[in-house]
């Protein structure tokens, strides 16, 4: 299992984990009443994370490829936990280097997981949203 933990600028922490089928966000510190984060990172911290996401997607599944999201199943903005029975929510922003998160309870750290679809909902936005830095071929 690879993981890898970003420090936002207010002292929050953000870890990611590859599984078998799954790429994980993680709470790194334990936090049991809060459900919503936003963690704002430094420019050069928020690329490492979207390269390192963009490398352990690669890794999880074969032949990626971007697309844009056709149905709220494929949609990144929200995932079902059937194991915590609830959902969770994502959202960046590439102008302050910020991703939004919901988690889909404060009793356990996980914060959200991307199957193989969400994760190209994701990959098109990047693309879409910083043209200018390639992170998916």
């Amino acid at each position: 299992m690879n993981e890898q933990i970003f420090n936002d600028k207010n002292g929050l922490s953000l870890k990611v984990r590859k599984r078998a089928k799954a790429i994980e966000f993680f709470l790194a510190s334990i936090n049991d009443t809060d459900l919503h984060f936003n963690f704002f990172f430094t420019e050069e911290v928020f690329h490492d994370l979207i390269s390192y996401i963009m490398i352990m997607a690669n890794k999880t599944w074969d032949a990626l490829t971007p697309r844009e999201a056709m149905s709220c199943a494929s949609d990144y903005d929200e995932y079902y936990d059937r194991k915590l029975d609830n959902n969770g929510y994502l959202s960046f922003s590439e102008k302050n280097y910020s991703i939004h998160i919901t988690r889909p309870t404060i009793s356990n750290l996980k914060m959200y997981q991307f199957n193989r679809r969400k994760m190209e909902s994701l990959m098109f936005d990047i693309n879409r949203c910083m043209p200018e830095r390639i992170y998916v071929k």
